[in-house]
């Protein structure tokens, strides 16, 4: 998506979601003793995928990667930062009304995750 690769190449280390994607160097696994998060990145090259985002389903686990690749392309950590989240709308994994309107259920996106 192009706008996708738009907000990516916005990020810290400007790499588009693309090259990302085809980026050998970047691991992704599953993690069975992550608690209640749905997802981490560790030292901006291995990302891991906690059972609860399974649970929930695909898209909430397509939406985890592309938060966890925002990580890896340098979005901000913490509770007061969107970046990561944001990803995700780039992706057309929510609507961008939820911004201001609230979370829609229906959607992976989340408004008030931080990263």
């Amino acid at each position: 998506m192009p706008e996708a690769n738009k907000y990516f190449a916005h990020l810290p280390f400007r790499r588009t979601l693309t090259h990302l994607l085809e980026m050998k160097s970047i691991w992704v696994n599953f993690s069975v003793t992550m608690g209640t998060d749905v997802g981490q990145t560790t030292m901006f090259n291995e990302i891991a995928i906690a059972p609860i985002a399974f649970r929930i389903g695909r898209w909430t686990v397509l939406a985890t990667v592309i938060h966890e690749l925002a990580h890896s392309n340098g979005a901000a950590w913490g509770p007061d930062s969107k970046e990561a989240e944001t990803a995700t709308l780039a992706c057309g994994l929510g609507r961008k009304s939820e911004q201001w309107l609230g979370d829609d259920p229906y959607t992976p996106y989340s408004p008030d995750l931080g990263g």
